[in-house]
């Protein structure tokens, strides 16, 4: 019933419109501009339970919501920057590296090598506060906004700016930086996240011991790229010092 008035009030203002409206050259334009007109101001989008911030708990439920943002894309990032560091790589530039890099190397590895812990640990903290936007969102504005809404700041701010931002030419350091962060997380997941990395780990096997391990033949092709690579920016000491490092790891 309620349909049939709408649709009858609808017909009634493209009508009217139609026959007055003498800025309306053409019909099929004047139509449709009228029908476009109506359906803006009569819309569901531009109606319903919008937050008016007469309370402060408008204000606190937009806080949580940018909180709920801000830690999803912290998951997220540190997903990606995190989990797709070498290992291989991080245990050479501990011995070989420079003093930052040994550093780095130093205070990363171990929270590397605890693969599935790290990996369910930050997942559920991405999940957690993505999963929680909504909820926030849908006290400030109608149900299915809100649903778009956190879709479009999930997509943007959660996941492609942080993911390009962790796994950029700063990677290393960002995530030396964010390490101390980590651990915090991880110590107060740990009740959650353990028992399942567990089970991961007895599933799956320890992924980081078979990534590390290389043959032979994988040996001579790293050193030989690494040796163009070095062509034209290292002495022969270094190359020297780099293929002694090898044979004795080929002997073993």
């Amino acid at each position: 019933m309620n349909t049939t008035i709408e649709h009858m009030q609808l017909y009634d203002t493209i009508q009217q419109h139609h026959y007055h409206d003498n800025n309306a050259t053409n019909t099929y334009f004047g139509y449709a501009a009228t029908t476009w007109h109506y359906i803006i101001r009569h819309s569901a989008i531009t109606k319903g339970d919008y937050a008016a911030y007469e309370d402060m708990e408008d204000v606190a439920n937009t806080i949580m919501a940018f909180i709920c943002v801000c830690v999803s894309g912290l998951g997220a990032g540190l997903i990606m920057g995190l989990l797709s560091l070498d290992v291989s790589k991080l245990e050479i530039k501990l011995i070989v590296g420079t003093e930052v890099e040994k550093d780095a190397a130093s205070k990363l590895l171990p929270i590397i090598k605890q693969h599935h812990l790290l990996l369910v640990t930050l997942l559920f903290l991405s999940s957690m506060a993505s999963e929680s936007l909504p909820i926030f969102l849908s006290d400030l504005m109608p149900g299915y906004v809100a649903v778009l809404v956190a879709v479009f700041l999930e997509l943007i701010f959660g996941e492609i700016l942080p993911t390009a931002l962790f796994t950029g030419p700063n990677q290393l350091y960002i995530a030396v930086y964010m390490v101390n962060v980590v651990k915090f997380v991880m110590k107060m997941l740990y009740p959650i996240a353990y028992p399942i990395s567990i089970l991961l780990d007895y599933w799956f096997g320890d992924e980081e011991k078979e990534a590390t391990c290389l043959s032979r033949n994988e040996m001579h092709v790293l050193i030989s790229m690494q040796r163009q690579d070095m062509t034209h920016t290292s002495n022969n000491d270094e190359q020297s010092h780099i293929q002694n490092l090898h044979n004795s790891e080929v002997k073993q």
